[in-house]
């Protein structure tokens, strides 16, 4: 049950910003989320952005998933210290 994951413009230059073990960790653990999506996680609904969350360590990566296309659209990513402002 695997979904396509599609990359937006910002979030490829969000994790160009960050060290390549960081990057490595961040790509591998959404390719799992994409082959498993419905398994727990630290995902959360963020109301106020009208997307989802997923908690990768000290990274944030905010996505829309769409079950009925089996798609995850990756919007951005940033780190915790940033992403709440």
């Amino acid at each position: 049950m695997s979904y396509e994951i599609f990359w937006k413009k910002e979030a490829v230059k969000d994790l160009d910003k960050f060290e390549l073990k960081d990057k490595q960790r961040i790509i591998d653990k959404i390719e799992q989320f994409a082959e498993y999506p419905d398994r727990k996680r630290n995902i959360k609904y963020i109301e106020k952005y009208g997307c989802m969350r997923y908690r990768i360590g000290y990274f944030r990566v905010y996505f829309l998933k769409d079950d009925e296309k089996k798609r995850i659209d990756i919007l951005a990513i940033d780190k915790r210290h940033q992403a709440y402002r």
